[in-house]
């Protein structure tokens, strides 16, 4: 078993997010340690904040 994983952005699906679309990467329920996304903002997002 290999211990590194490689995310293609490209192959990844945007979802829908307050900010606009986001695409996540390592998201997966076995990961507890990191996950990296991608946000496309668009121009009338919505003001929220993250804990």
């Amino acid at each position: 078993m290999s211990n590194y994983m490689i995310a293609k952005f490209t192959d990844i699906e945007a979802v829908p997010c307050p900010c606009g679309e986001a695409k996540r990467a390592f998201a997966t329920p076995d990961n507890e340690l990191a996950t990296m996304h991608v946000v496309t903002i668009k121009e009338d997002s919505e003001t929220h904040y993250h804990k």
